[in-house]
């Protein structure tokens, strides 16, 4: 087994720390920003995959059954078609408005 060795992460002097050159820059409408929000907001949290997984095979291990990992339902995979139906719409909308927010 190897040793685990130093990391060492390089850190930029002050001369070397520049701000990004922007040639133009665009700030959205207020109109813009709320129609936005309305498909932005969604769950403040999501489970996590993998633990979710062993947990299955864990419970399933407990009562003494098979285990199928193909039924095993990735939450934080995002569901498309629910997507589409609830918000479909809105981003249609919301991407004309920034065409036309943009050319203005």
């Amino acid at each position: 087994m190897d040793p685990a060795g130093f990391h060492i992460v390089p850190m930029p002097f002050a001369d070397d720390i520049r701000s990004a050159p922007v040639e133009e820059g665009f700030i959205a409408s207020d109109e813009l920003k709320d129609a936005a929000r309305q498909w932005i907001n969604g769950p403040d949290s999501y489970p996590n995959p993998a633990l979710a997984y062993h947990y299955e095979q864990l419970e399933a291990s407990a009562f003494q059954e098979p285990y199928n990992a193909d039924e095993f339902e990735d939450l934080t995979e995002p569901n498309v078609d629910m997507i589409h139906k609830k918000a479909g719409a809105l981003l249609k909308q919301w991407k004309l408005d920034l065409l036309d927010d943009h050319a203005g």
